[in-house]
C-alpha cells in the first residue's frame, strides 16, 4: 500500500500501448546517441481511498496519453537500463469507465525507471503527478514487439 498526498493506492492493474514513431507499437531510439522516444496510450483502474470522504473505497480510472523521453545506460544485447520522463494528459474518473459523468482532464508528468531484459521484457516503475486525488505510481511488467 503506498501514501500517495491525500491518496492510498490499494491495487492496481494496467493496460499500457506503446506507439513506434508514433504510429504502431515500439519505440524510436536514435541511433548516434542514448535517447529514445516513445508516445503512451495507457489505460489504467485502480482502487484508491479519498482521505477527505471518511476513507471510502472508490474505484479509480484513468486514460492517459503521453510522449515520453528516455537516457538508456548499461546498454548492452540482454540488459537495457534507462530513466525518462514524459508529459501529457490524464482523463480521470471514479467508479465505473473513464468517460462516464464526472470525468476530469487533467495535465500529468510521469519520471520513470525501467529495465529492459532481452529486447522485449519491460519492468518499469512510474509516478504519475497529476490532481491529487489521481496521482499514482505505478509498478509496470510489459512486452515490447
Amino acid at each position: 500500500m503506498y501514501k500517495i498526498k491525500n491518496t492510498r493506492l490499494i491495487s492496481e492493474s494496467r493496460i499500457s500501448i506503446y506507439t513506434k514513431y508514433f504510429i504502431v507499437p515500439g519505440i524510436y531510439r536514435f541511433p548516434t546517441n542514448p535517447l529514445s522516444v516513445n508516445l503512451k496510450l495507457g489505460y489504467e483502474s485502480y482502487t484508491i481511498v479519498l482521505n477527505n470522504t471518511s476513507n471510502s473505497l472508490f474505484n479509480g480510472r484513468s486514460l492517459s496519453l503521453m510522449p515520453t523521453a528516455n537516457y538508456h545506460f548499461l546498454r548492452n544485447e540482454s540488459v537495457d537500463s534507462y530513466v525518462g520522463l514524459g508529459t501529457g494528459v490524464s482523463i480521470d474518473n471514479i467508479d465505473v469507465g473513464v468517460f462516464n459523468e464526472g470525468y476530469k482532464l487533467h495535465f500529468a508528468v510521469a519520471p520513470q525507471v525501467g529495465i529492459r531484459f532481452i529486447n522485449h521484457i519491460n519492468v518499469y516503475l512510474q509516478y504519475y503527478v497529476t490532481h491529487k486525488d489521481f496521482s499514482r505510481l505505478v509498478l509496470g511488467v510489459g512486452y515490447v514487439f
